[in-house]
């Protein structure tokens, strides 16, 4: 059972794979970012990696995101979008304020936006440069949305996502066939216009 509308101030959109396919090289990336610093990234995702990195290493990250955004930016010319995600947009654009929420770069998700019109969507854009903390970022998001986090919904499509919105506070709704409606989110849809009924 999905949250009711009427408890949804805000809602704040995760970018890649949510309403985006994104087609970057991530293993080219992974290899590209051992060998500009010099040690093995090991089994950890890229951004909990860099997440750490942000802590004991912050100097280290200007030229770890210039390695990603070399492949983000060209991917970004390639993008398209998550079926049923523009209309989804639309609709909840007129109902409540929104947010963008993403690990991608400022350099890519500008160019994603400004490729199909969603420039002026979005009232908060909080990629990696602002902070490596997902649920950071949704936090920031509410703060300039004017919205209580319980009163937020997170939209994404991994398990992490459900995991970072929760440590925010918010409700989430996670989409596509990566997710499972066994995880426990507020509401599952396997097509992003599954929620247009709660936004």
């Amino acid at each position: 059972m999905g949250p009711d509308s009427g408890d949804i101030d805000a809602v704040v959109f995760d970018l890649d794979g949510t309403l985006f396919h994104l087609p970057v090289d991530w293993k080219a990336v992974r290899r590209d970012l051992e060998a500009s610093h010099g040690s093995g990234f090991g089994d950890a995702p890229i951004f909990v990696r860099l997440g750490e990195l942000s802590r004991s290493e912050p100097g280290a990250l200007p030229g770890l995101f210039a390695v990603i955004d070399s492949y983000e930016v060209k991917a970004a010319e390639d993008a398209s979008p998550v079926a049923g995600s523009l209309a989804l947009l639309s609709g909840a654009r007129s109902r409540h304020p929104l947010a963008l929420v993403t690990m991608q770069g400022r350099k890519a998700t500008a160019r994603v936006l400004a490729r199909f019109g969603l420039v002026d969507f979005f009232a908060a854009v909080l990629t990696r440069e602002d902070s490596l903390s997902r649920a950071a970022q949704i936090l920031s998001a509410c703060r300039t949305l004017g919205a209580l986090p319980p009163r937020t919904l997170f939209v994404g499509d991994k398990r992490s996502d459900l995991e970072d919105g929760r440590a925010a506070g918010a409700k989430v709704a996670l989409v596509g066939r990566r997710a499972s409606p066994g995880w426990g989110a507020d509401y599952y849809s396997e097509d992003p216009a599954g929620l247009t009924p709660i936004i």
